[in-house]
């Protein structure tokens, strides 16, 4: 648990800033607000992972990257992603970027990602296995 005025450092997470900056923008808060650095740490103080707003701030402009895994599963319960969101590029396209697939199949992984964002990781995951065996 992150305490206040001491964060648990967490491993390296790339690209975490562009992923913070694009949910903070693009996923609205309970009161059909944007977030802002304060409402979120707010947001995770109220799920049990203290943190700051300078904390919050660092993260989203890529001061740091370094981010505790208690850190990124309350991101992504605030947010409604899978926690692969933060780690695979292809779970953050798929989320960020859903025009860049065919629309059925966007609209599907959109719905996928709300309702079971555990389930689009996994589906994920084995599309990308798919695709990287050889033809027979």
């Amino acid at each position: 648990m992150e305490s206040s005025g001491q964060h648990v450092e967490g491993r390296r997470v790339p690209g975490l800033s562009e992923r913070l900056s694009w949910c903070m923008a693009n996923r609205l808060d309970p009161d059909g607000d944007k977030w802002t650095d304060a409402s979120l740490a707010v947001a995770l103080t109220k799920r049990g992972v203290k943190t700051s707003v300078t904390f919050i701030n660092t993260l989203r402009r890529g001061v740091k990257e370094n981010a505790s895994f208690p850190v990124l599963e309350g991101f992504s319960r605030i947010f409604s992603v899978p926690l692969e969101f933060w780690s695979d590029e292809r779970v953050a396209k798929v989320v960020m970027r859903p025009r860049d697939l065919p629309e059925a199949l966007a609209e599907e992984l959109a719905e996928l990602s709300r309702r079971d964002p555990e389930e689009l990781a996994a589906v994920l995951d084995l599309a990308s296995r798919l695709l990287q065996q050889p033809e027979a």
